[in-house]
Formats: C-alpha cells, sequence, structure tokens
C-alpha cells in the first residue's frame, strides 16, 4: 500500500501538465498546484519515514523538491509566501546534504529560488536575492564544488530582482537596488570567470530605466553603460531597441553617433536569435515581458551595428 501511495504521489510531482498549469478557476482566481505538490511531498516523505528509511525506492528525491520549488515560483508573482517556501525547501536541502550528497541542491536550484524572489513583491528582494548568491559564492569556495558555484544566469537573476523593483518599497530602495545591481557589475569583472554579456549590460540599461526618474542623471548613466557595453563588443540587437524605446531621439542620437540603424522585422521571430531565446526565458533571464524593452528587437539591426561594437556577441545557449 505504501509504495502504490509513494508512487502516485511521485507521478503527480513528475506530471509536467500539472506543473505548468497556472491553475486558474471559473472565478478567475489563482488556485494554485504550489501547496498541492508540496502536500504531495509531505506524504512522500512520510511515507519513507513509516518504512523506516530503509526501501530506497520510496526514497524522497532531488527532483521532487525540484518541482515544488519550481510550483512555488511559478506562483511568486501573485503570492508573497511564494518565494519564501522555495527558500525554505532550499534549507531543508541544505541541511540533508550534511549527511547525504545525494540532497546537494545544483546551481539551477539555487537560481530558480533567486528567479522566485525577483517576480515577488517583496520589497526587499534585491538583498534577499544577493544573500542567496553570497551563500552559494561561499559554499563553492568551501566545497570547490563546480555543481553549485554560481553561473552567469545566476548574476543576472539577481540583477533582474534589482532590475525589477518598480511596484517595491519607495525611492530609498530603489536607489540601494541600482546600487546592489551595478555593484555586481565589479564583482563579475573582478571573478575574472563570469564575463558580463550583452545580457548583463541590457539589464542593467533595464535597470537605469526602472529605478531612476528620467533625469540628467539617468541619461548619463545610460550614456556610461552603453559606452562600456561598446568597449566590451556586446552590442545586441536588443540592446538597441532598449535604447530606442527609452532614451529621447538626440541622446539615441548621441548614444549611436549618428550610425544609421534600420528598423526592420524583428527578429526574435527567428527561433535561433538572441532575442527569441530571451523572449522564451521570460526576459533578462526571468524578466517581466510586457517591461524589458528585449523583447522586440528586429532582424536588420544586428546587420547595421558596428562590428567593432557587436565583436564579442555569442549566441545564448538555451
Amino acid at each position: 500500500i505504501n509504495k502504490v501511495d509513494y508512487h502516485t504521489c511521485r507521478n503527480i510531482l513528475y506530471d509536467k501538465k500539472f506543473l505548468d498549469n497556472d491553475w486558474i478557476s471559473s472565478d478567475n482566481t489563482h488556485t494554485m498546484p504550489a501547496p498541492s505538490t508540496e502536500r504531495v511531498l509531505k506524504r512522500i516523505k512520510e511515507v519513507y519515514h513509516q518504512t523506516g528509511r530503509k526501501d530506497a525506492d520510496l526514497k524522497p528525491t532531488l527532483s521532487q523538491y525540484a518541482s515544488v520549488i519550481n510550483t512555488w515560483t511559478k506562483c511568486s508573482r501573485y503570492e508573497l509566501k511564494a518565494a519564501p517556501r522555495t527558500e525554505k525547501f532550499l534549507h531543508e536541502l541544505e541541511q540533508l546534504s550534511i549527511t547525504d550528497d545525494f540532497y546537494k541542491p545544483t546551481v539551477e536550484i539555487y537560481t530558480t529560488v533567486i528567479k522566485a524572489y525577483t517576480h515577488s513583491k517583496h520589497a526587499q528582494k534585491p538583498q534577499l536575492a544577493l544573500r542567496i548568491l553570497q551563500d552559494m559564492e561561499t559554499r563553492y569556495k568551501e566545497t570547490k564544488g563546480e555543481g553549485i558555484r554560481p553561473t552567469l544566469r545566476t548574476y543576472h537573476g539577481v540583477m533582474n530582482a534589482c532590475a525589477m523593483c518598480t511596484h517595491t518599497g519607495d525611492q530609498k530602495d530603489r536607489t540601494e537596488a541600482l546600487r546592489i545591481a551595478f555593484q555586481l557589475l565589479k564583482v563579475m569583472r573582478a571573478s575574472g570567470v563570469h564575463e558580463p554579456n550583452f545580457v548583463t549590460y541590457g539589464t542593467l540599461i533595464k535597470a537605469t530605466k526602472n529605478l531612476v526618474p528620467p533625469s540628467e542623471t539617468q541619461d548619463q548613466i545610460f550614456r556610461n553603460v552603453f559606452a562600456q557595453c561598446k568597449r566590451d563588443g556586446q552590442v545586441e540587437g536588443v540592446i538597441i531597441n532598449q535604447l530606442r524605446s527609452w532614451t529621447s531621439d538626440p541622446l539615441f542620437r548621441e548614444l549611436t553617433e549618428r550610425v544609421p540603424i534600420r528598423i526592420g522585422k524583428r527578429y526574435y521571430k527567428n527561433p535561433n536569435s538572441n532575442s527569441a531565446k530571451l523572449r522564451n526565458r521570460g526576459g533578462y533571464d526571468g524578466g517581466n515581458n510586457s517591461d524589458n524593452g528585449g523583447n522586440n528587437g528586429w532582424e536588420d539591426v544586428m546587420k547595421d551595428i558596428p562590428t567593432e561594437w557587436k565583436r564579442n556577441v555569442l549566441p545564448l545557449k538555451e
């Protein structure tokens, strides 16, 4: 009976249709799958303990924990407790891994928890996301385990948490979020491992647009970010699109040095383009589709960008 119970629960956690469903009821209110998957995992753990932890086939798996974390992350936009719930399960895995390497959290799990805070309405989400990143760095230095080493995408997740503080906190909070985002750029450069790419600069441009009121100060930050982006050879079509959308005509012409850039076909229609990949991710590593300025690039833009500006742009990994 216990095995039947276990396998029923396990199949629910592996049901992609169930996990991907936003569960919108007939009255258009969200009925989240996350609490349900959490209860399923709880039942799996109960069954395993009832058997004296002797039957390996009944042992809760890392992927089952990941499923619960993923479903809570999907709820983080409209449920305040969602992000802390993902972190609760992350800490549970960290405790289990002390005595059992089977439960060592992966970099993907840490990055998913950061994404949960990115989408949340917590006023302190930049600090909360940064704390998780710093914990990852500490654990990596202690263990040298490549499976926990923060990736460029992890850093971008924290930057995006900063950029998406538009509707949380006050101006003081937004100023601190901007400081954290640019501090991360310095950390990335100092590491010698995570070289900033066009996603890095696109996220910083997005943070500037969202966190700094329109002013000469904002214009100067745009100038500084784009100048560094050009020096690094990381000017991608989405960067041009952001600047076209978020700066005045005179500033845009100044930034692009009056290089004629055609407005042609939207190049995210090409499924292999970087813009399409960003769009599939939900913006800059989990951004807000409706307000990232990076999903409406043009096919002709890349042809017109000077070679020196785009010399180091590489295709994004899926």
